[in-house]
């Protein structure tokens, strides 16, 4: 596979290996644009997993119907027709020439082909193919959205921890894979892989672009509310002109896809958290009224767009891919913020409106300022051959030229810093200056070099800068002085450059000159010397090591500034300190607490102990000394790892581990004088650290004191701590799994992945919320009657939450033993022999229990007289909260039903069929039949019917099934067979005798 990095220029390449089976006939006419037939639905998708997202995509127009009004979602997907769904969806229309050897004019995909290439997310093969009927893998799209929405790589890659195949899925596709699943547009399988060769489908390639793209319009209108606020929660997607957004919070991206074409869309009192791609639009294209943007990424693959910011509107940031004009009217709020521009060679950008930061970060880049200012312009190294027109009515205050570059038009220029060669600026900036590594430039036709010319300041004369920076009063000046160091300050009127040389007091003293070549009074190099810039009216401090102990030292400084204007010779003398005769530092160990219970994402604080174990000499306000952290999971260093810490009076402040998963902290040269005090205390040094584990597993924590005086020793001992990150969610998708997390009593939530049995009442004795997401557990080998089988069995604790589950073939779904339960979501109980949910108090149970109902969407569609919902033993007193149903005591139960028609007793009237004189009721729960009034019993007769207006009949036979005789001798507790003919009512009844 081939892939090149994003850049509007040659866009992503990229080999896509895919899947096949849309077929010609039958892609042509679903992902093509043929709208002829009216017919609405496909006649395959009923009923599937992905019905909603396809006929969503079918109500867009993304999807059309076949002539055989079949869509065949599982079936492998093919290259060509992924490129159609993906050229429907953004909107390419464009075409470049093709040549593939595979694809002739014929093909029905010729077009689909052209424009993949025209929208630059594909290639060829080595060969000269393009391979359109083959398929394509999960992991090789999810590259292609990766690139297509511009999404940002996760920075630990921990979204595929989830899969147990994370390791095979390679380094080219992990970031792809790693942002599409953490931004929920992909997920794996109930085996829990993600499975990254295998073949996409029709449905999936469907689901995927749903996701990824989020909302969408692709038809001209006004959508969001007249007033309040609308909130998207993912992402947005606009794929025609036309189009209005008002009142509306995007908490994901926004797309302007190339479905806009040269169309325009109005974005009015919208926020965007994410992330806005322009991809499409016209001269008169995006309007942006009293809106908030983060990041404007603006990429039109042919003509120039034109983005205007209008009122309280604030863009964050825009990255200019293509050629753009960039507008403000009427702006009352921050406008544009800072302009990166990345252009292909010859393309334009053209401003009008207030400005702040405008960089230019590729070559052959053309910018017309039409109007009013901007702040700061910087030509990078990268845009050599850059051309800038500042129109008349604009000006720059502050352009800074890192390349070969020309500056024209009559706009002003306030400053102007020129740092490379081959520039031209055809007006004279009222203040420039040359670096010193220039040649020359020509300004305003003249050539000006930097030892010649030095700074202009032109705003009247072109008068040369003579004046050399000018030390701040007090200035310089030294402070923490030490054994072997000492920290330099200066502060002048003007920014420049520093330089000294530090010599014994006794050597021969140097002239300013061989002060900034770094060379003491003989000319020869000083063995201490540097330099460092400065601002203008700012302290610097520069530290200044490697001195010797006990020593007369001077300190020569001089300073100049971009005009070369040197300053007079600044002396300093000082002596550094005679180290003790005793050992400087104390033996030191660290005490670790907090980290003995961590949870995975939740913020965790703990702290570190320094004492002293050794009784040795110690001077805090000496000492010179810094933290040294090492951070490894799993045994293997962990970088790239953001700890926050304070010492103790101190402001919080970070650092982060490096490659090799190690940081120092602490201040640079020292800790300060008290913090030592406290270390030297009864009490201790105490360090706290506040940080999130993004990444379950065993770390170990190491800490100890870094001597700088001693290259870098350690004081007394390495202290380590070692801890588990532990993750409280548990995924499971069999029984097996489901028993060992339960048992875990470190894992809060469960969350179910597949569908799976058990053969056994599984068991709950602690708090924990187990979430199904819509998975259904059944009882496996439960017998006819009672069995005391349930799915589940909560045993005498409190704090445990179910939801979104469904609960089948026991005799139970959940019993309840002096337990409190919780219910959410959707709990189906349909399914179970003797009914949904038991509450009791056995073995030994002392708390009643509770069950309560949070916003529950309860079924249970096997409900009847005899299976309730809900029912409590007898001897309990329990608490059911938010029941909405029918309570019935019955016997010595509590029963529970959602349905009230359920808790009515089923007793049934019957006649006999003929005369219709003796009415006889049967109690199919007591299992009885009675005489209530009619005839004599002796006079019954064997055939009756229902009086409900039913045809139903029922036959009175004895226990071999012979019907009963006509002069039958019926008595008290005489047993009967009834046989009703629907077959529901076959049992042996007892006859009662009423008189």
């Amino acid at each position: 596979m081939k892939i090149v990095s994003w850049k509007r220029k040659v866009g992503f390449l990229i080999y896509l290996v895919m899947p096949a089976v849309f077929l010609v006939v039958l892609a042509k006419t679903v992902f093509a644009a043929d709208t002829a037939n009216p017919v609405r639905i496909f006649e395959d998708i009923k009923g599937h997993w992905a019905e909603k997202q396809i006929e969503d995509w079918l109500d867009k127009n993304i999807l059309t119907i076949p002539q055989d009004r079949t869509f065949r979602p599982d079936a492998d997907i093919t290259r060509a027709e992924f490129f159609t769904l993906l050229n429907k969806s953004f909107g390419f229309s464009n075409e470049s020439p093709i040549s593939y050897s595979d694809v002739s004019l014929e093909d029905w995909y010729y077009g689909e082909i052209a424009k993949a290439k025209a929208a630059g997310y594909v290639s060829g093969y080595p060969d000269g193919t393009i391979k359109p009927n083959d398929k394509i893998t999960r992991q090789e799209v999810a590259l292609t959205f990766y690139q297509l929405l511009r999404l940002e790589d996760s920075v630990t890659l921990s979204a595929l921890d989830c899969f147990k195949d994370k390791d095979e899925i390679p380094a080219w596709s992990r970031p792809a894979v790693s942002a599409l699943v953490s931004g929920k547009y992909m997920s794996g399988y109930p085996d829990g892989n993600y499975s990254p060769t295998r073949n996409l489908t029709r449905a999936e390639a469907v689901v995927l672009s749903v996701n990824a793209l989020g909302t969408f319009y692709n038809t001209p209108g006004i959508y969001g509310p007249s007033k309040d606020k609308q909130i998207i929660s993912g992402n947005l997607t606009i794929a025609a002109g036309g189009i209005t957004l008002r009142n509306i919070q995007i908490n994901g991206n926004l797309y302007l896809t190339a479905g806009i074409g040269e169309g325009s869309v109005t974005l009015e009192k919208v926020t965007v958290q994410g992330k806005t791609v322009v991809n499409g639009g016209g001269e008169n294209s995006i309007i942006l009224k009293d809106s908030s943007l983060g990041e404007v990424i603006v990429n039109k693959k042919d003509g120039k767009v034109r983005v205007v910011a209008q009122g309280n509107t604030r863009i964050t940031l825009v990255r200019v891919e293509s050629g753009a004009s960039l507008e403000e009217e009427g702006i009352i709020g921050d406008g544009f913020g800072n302009i990166t521009i990345y252009l292909v060679q010859g393309e334009e950008v053209e401003l009008a409106g207030s400005f702040e930061t405008i960089s230019l970060q590729s070559p052959g880049t053309v910018l017309k300022i039409a109007e009013g200012s901007v702040s700061s312009l910087q030509i990078s190294q990268e845009a050599a051959g850059a051309k800038v027109e500042i129109a008349d009515q604009a000006q720059v205050t502050g352009l800074e030229i890192n390349a070969p570059a020309t500056v024209s038009g009559s706009g002003k220029i306030e400053r102007a810093i020129i740092q490379a060669n081959n520039v031209v600026i055809e007006q004279r900036p009222v203040w420039f200056r040359l670096a010193e590594n220039v040649e020359f430039a020509i300004i305003a036709g003249e050539k000006i070099t930097p030892w010649t010319n030095k700074n202009y300041s032109s705003d009247s004369t072109g008068r040369l800068d003579t004046t050399a920076p000018i030390f701040a009063p007090t200035y310089p000046q030294i402070t923490d002085l030490s054994f072997t160091s000492v920290n330099l300050l200066i502060k002048a009127d003007e920014q420049g450059r520093a330089y000294y040389v530090v010599l014994p007091a006794a050597s021969p003293a140097p002239n300013a000159v061989q002060v900034v070549a770094g060379l003491d009074g003989n000319d020869q190099p000083a063995t201490l010397s540097g330099n460092f810039s400065f601002p203008a009216n700012t302290e610097v401090v520069e530290s200044i090591t490697g001195l010797t102990s006990a020593t007369d030292y001077k300190i020569y400084l001089t300073a100049k500034d971009g005009a070369n204007n040197l300053t007079a010779l600044k002396i300093i003398s000082l002596v550094t300190e005679a180290p003790p005769t005793d050992d400087l530092f104390p033996e030191v160990a660290f005490t670790f607490t907090g980290l003995d219970h961590i949870l995975l994402g939740e913020e965790v604080q703990f702290s570190a102990t320094a004492k002293i174990t050794a009784d040795q000499f110690f001077d805090p306000h000496t000492a010179k000394i810094r933290f040294a952290i090492g951070l490894k999971r799993n045994g293997i260093g962990f970088p790239n790892f953001l700890v926050n810490y304070m010492e103790e009076g101190e402001e919080w402040t970070d650092f982060t581990t490096d490659e090799d998963g190690r940081a120092y902290f602490g201040l640079k040269n020292g800790l300060l004088p008290a913090a030592l005090e406290r270390l030297i205390s009864e009490s201790g040094l105490t360090i706290y650290f506040k940080t999130i584990f993004s990444e379950a597993g065993n770390y170990t924590l190491t800490l100890s004191l870094i001597d700088l005086n001693d290259n870098d020793t350690t004081l007394g001992q390495t202290s380590e701590k070692s801890f588990a990150v532990i993750n409280p969610v548990a995924e499971v998708g069999n029984k097996e799994e489901l028993i060992t997390a339960l048992r875990d009593e470190k894992i809060t939530m469960i969350n179910l992945t597949d569908n799976f049995s058990t053969a056994e009442t599984i068991l709950i004795n602690r708090p924990v919320t187990l979430n199904g997401k819509g998975k259904t557990l059944t009882f496996q080998g439960d017998g006819e009657g009672w069995q005391g089988n349930y799915i589940f069995q909560v045993e005498q604790t409190g704090g445990v939450i179910l939801k979104d589950l469904k609960l089948a073939g026991g005799d139970g779904a959940l019993f309840l033993n002096g337990a409190a339960v919780v219910l959410g979501g959707t709990l189906d109980v349909s399914g179970n022999e003797f009914g949904g949910i038991k509450l009791g108090k056995e073995n030994g149970a002392e708390m009643d229990p509770s069950l309560t109902l949070e916003e529950v969407d309860f079924i249970n569609s096997t409900e009847s007289y005899f299976s309730p919902t809900l029912w409590e033993e007898e001897g309990t007193s329990s608490n059911v909260i938010n029941f909405k149903g029918t309570k019935l005591a019955r016997n010595s139960q509590i029963r529970y039903y959602l349905k009230a028609d359920n808790a009515k007793s089923p007793v049934t009237e019957i006649r006999e069929k003929d005369e219709g004189d003796i009415i006889l009721e049967i109690d199919n729960e007591a299992r009885t039949i009675k005489i209530v009034r009619g005839k004599e019993v002796r006079e019954l007769k064997p055939l009756f019917i229902s009086i409900d207006g039913s045809t139903q009949s029922y036959k009175f036979t004895d226990s071999v099934g012979n019907l009963l005789p006509q002069d039958a001798n019926i008595a008290n507790n005489f047993q009967l067979i009834v046989r009703a003919e629907d077959g529901n009512t076959e049992a042996s009844y007892r006859f009662i005798v009423v008189s």
